[in-house]
């Protein structure tokens, strides 16, 4: 079961689905179909982090040294992994059909994304980290809340978060990616103006969480010192630590929707 939990990356999925459930509790709109969208929703990040842990397998057991997940070692065997891929898909479409012709669509496009991505598109020069990013941001989206949907400043702030944590742990894994031949803005940069971009990222990131959370001072003064925080661990090249200080910093981002 464990290891069902770390394949699934279950604190993503847990935070994906807070946030949209606060989205929609902020907007009265807990409706069947929207509340499908969120298992949907989750559905979709439960096998697209199954699937990049297969095709990942050879890199994160060789070059990363990490401890073999028994799960996906057992479904890259025997083309269990395209079973498993086949079904979660056919769950995905049958749900999307009860819901809606665009629940069909986004399923799709989640689908067809997050399959190049593990494939291709994350080996490549910030393409995956966009993509990422893009779809954090538009799980919010995928509601019908006609004129009321989420602001542009918390989309904003959500995508400019996490595409700054994805090429973050770029750097993390940057000796195993670049063994394996992977192309990603952390192997491809200048030290030094790897650090001035992320520098930029972060202003931009501190200047909508202030807009985003003004109102609350002593959040804002909590993700700030979180923010400083992050920038300690930057330049002393402690990545892993930098990654989770960011992911705090989108964890206080996502309650704030309930109070903005």
């Amino acid at each position: 079961m464990l290891d069902f939990f770390r394949a699934i990356r279950i604190h993503n999925v847990l935070m994906v689905a807070l946030a949209q459930y606060l989205v929609l509790a902020r907007h009265n709109s807990m409706t069947l179909k929207n509340i499908m969208l969120i298992f949907l929703t989750s559905l979709w990040i439960l096998w697209g982090n199954i699937d990049n842990d297969i095709q990942d397998i050879e890199l994160d057991t060789t070059f990363k040294k990490k401890k073999e997940n028994k799960l996906i070692h057992w479904l890259s065997s025997h083309s269990r992994g395209i079973y498993l891929e086949r079904i979660c898909l056919i769950v995905s479409l049958s749900m999307s059909i009860l819901i809606s012709v665009q629940a069909i669509l986004l399923t799709m496009l989640a689908w067809s994304g997050l399959k190049f991505y593990n494939l291709y598109f994350k080996k490549t020069l910030l393409i995956g980290n966009l993509i990422i990013a893009l779809l954090c941001m538009a799980s919010l989206h995928v509601f019908n809340l006609g004129n009321d949907n989420p602001s542009l400043l918390l989309s904003s702030l959500i995508f400019t978060a996490t595409l700054l944590r994805e090429i973050v742990k770029d750097k993390e894994d940057e000796t195993a990616d670049k063994a394996c031949g992977y192309k990603t803005l952390a192997i491809k940069c200048d030290p030094v103006v790897f650090k001035i971009i992320l520098f930029g990222l972060g202003i931009a990131l501190t200047f909508l969480a202030y807009e985003y959370m003004k109102s609350y001072d002593y959040v804002f003064t909590l993700f700030a010192l979180l923010h400083l925080s992050q920038w300690c661990f930057i330049l002393k090249e402690q990545w892993k630590k930098a990654s989770l200080t960011i992911k705090l910093q989108i964890l206080i981002g996502v309650i704030m929707i309930g109070f903005t």
